[in-house]
């Protein structure tokens, strides 16, 4: 059983890469759309996935991992249990992590078999502390220690490291501790065993029913709201607004549901009333930089330069954007003229992003209106060699370097800076004749008679 489950991943592994997943890093729409735990479409309609989500990897990486940790956990409680149970431990323990993400995080794609492992791990720590096997227990307790710290560890590694679901595998864990007790007294072949295991399984099927109603009518809220999303993407605040002021009469504390009725009310142009759902929602999750990057985008729509160089700092000390927020902060303070704080801003997008080559072209020209025109050289000439087409990357980096007496050099730049604009020139001249050519074309071809309309049928 371990290596049909083990066949069963690779398979839909192989699946996903022949159908262009990536290898590394695949995208949350694409692990939804091969079954993924997604609280909206879970609990929508498709509540398979809480058991396909268990089979599907994100990246070769986090399968290698979870292949190998089933191999030899598969292997020890399949010969412990038998076929048939550990089947039926490591499917109820899965699905009992399943459902712990969609409580703890219902608007997160999760995936991955880490539930039911952690669930297997249980089971045995639980077992062969109250089991009666045919072995000593000088032989059972290093075994035992093994699995109690290899548990530990990887419960802290969750805890650590970000993009882990864990709870996922505190659900598994807490399942499998509940089955692995009583499983532990009742072991072997013996009909009298075998029967007391399916009462076991009974039972705790009955449980996992209960607590999946639980939380369907905890978390049936997130259906709205990946309704009211899907509204949004089509341009309708007005019909999204109610659902999402009714999702958040339910779950008050969740930033996401804030953010979402930010969002439409900024499709209204109602800025106050979106800056204070953005404002609630960052008192809810301060840290969260995303957060503080919408409430900029809005500072900066509304033209108010301060308050938008301020939060796109913010966002950029809290997020990974790859640098976007500080070059925006960069920006926003280029429009309060402060070159100073503009400079120190494009400085931290160029560490963030190297190959940012606007950044480079940014910091150049705030570091020329400072007079530093020495270290507005090597900055222009990076934007240059990122940006090789960009004319006014050229011409920006010929003042600089006439500046500091470069004349020859100054003007190479200024003679590529000329020829790159004359080609843009020359391409919008060719696109324009033709776009008019086209529509000369368009003018003089015959019309064509229109059909009438169908007649009309009852049904």
């Amino acid at each position: 059983m371990t290596n049909l489950l083990m066949a069963i991943s690779i398979l839909i592994f192989i699946l996903m890469v022949l159908k262009h997943v990536p290898l590394f890093n695949p995208t949350s729409d694409q692990i939804a759309a091969w079954g993924g735990n997604y609280g909206p479409l879970t609990m929508g309609g498709q509540p398979w996935r809480i058991l396909t989500n268990i089979f599907v990897h994100i990246g070769i990486v986090h399968i290698i991992a979870n292949m190998w940790a089933l191999f030899v956990l598969g292997r020890l409680a399949e010969s412990l249990y038998g076929r048939f149970s550990f089947l039926v431990v490591y499917l109820m323990t899965g699905i009992a992590g399943s459902v712990a993400s969609l409580l703890w995080n219902p608007m997160g794609v999760s995936a991955g078999a880490s539930g039911a492992l952690f669930g297997i791990l249980a089971a045995l720590i639980a077992t062969l502390y109250v089991g009666k096997l045919p072995l000593p227990r000088h032989v059972v307790r290093p075994v035992l220690g093994t699995l109690v710290l290899w548990a530990a560890l990887q419960l802290g590694y969750g805890f650590w490291k970000t993009g882990i679901d864990n709870a996922a595998h505190i659900g598994g864990l807490i399942a499998g501790l509940i089955l692995g007790f009583p499983l532990g007294h009742h072991l072997g072949p013996a009909p009298a065993a075998r029967q007391s295991r399916e009462r076991i399984f009974t039972y705790a099927l009955m449980a996992l029913g209960i607590f999946c109603f639980f939380v369907w009518r905890y978390d049936s809220y997130v259906v709205e709201i990946e309704r009211a999303r899907v509204l949004l993407n089509e341009n309708k605040p007005d019909q999204a607004i109610p659902l999402l002021r009714a999702a958040a009469q339910r779950r008050p504390k969740d930033p996401y549901v804030h953010t979402l009725i930010a969002q439409s009310l900024e499709r209204k142009n109602d800025f106050p009333a979106a800056e204070t759902e953005y404002k609630q929602a960052l008192q809810i999750a301060p840290n969260n930089g995303n957060l503080w990057r919408f409430l900029a985008s809005l500072y900066a729509r509304t033209q108010r330069w301060e308050d938008a160089a301020n939060a796109f700092s913010k966002a950029g000390t809290l997020s990974k954007d790859n640098g976007i927020s500080w070059f925006d902060a960069g920006i926003a303070y280029r429009q309060l003229d402060r070159q100073k704080e503009a400079a120190n801003a494009f400085r931290q997008c160029v560490t963030v992003n190297p190959y940012f080559g606007d950044a480079w072209y940014q910091l150049g020209i705030a570091l020329l209106n400072l007079k530093q025109n020495k270290d507005a050289v090597p900055a222009l000439q990076q934007a240059a060699k990122l940006l090789p087409n960009n004319p006014e990357a050229h011409l920006w980096l010929g003042n600089a370097l006439l500046s500091v007496g470069q004349e020859e050099a100054a003007k190479a730049e200024f003679l590529k800076a000329f020829q790159l604009r004359a080609l843009q020139q020359k391409a919008v001249q060719e696109f324009q004749r033709k776009q008019q050519q086209k529509q000369l074309q368009q003018q003089q071809r015959p019309s064509q008679p229109q059909p009438s309309p169908a007649p009309s049928s009852q049904k």
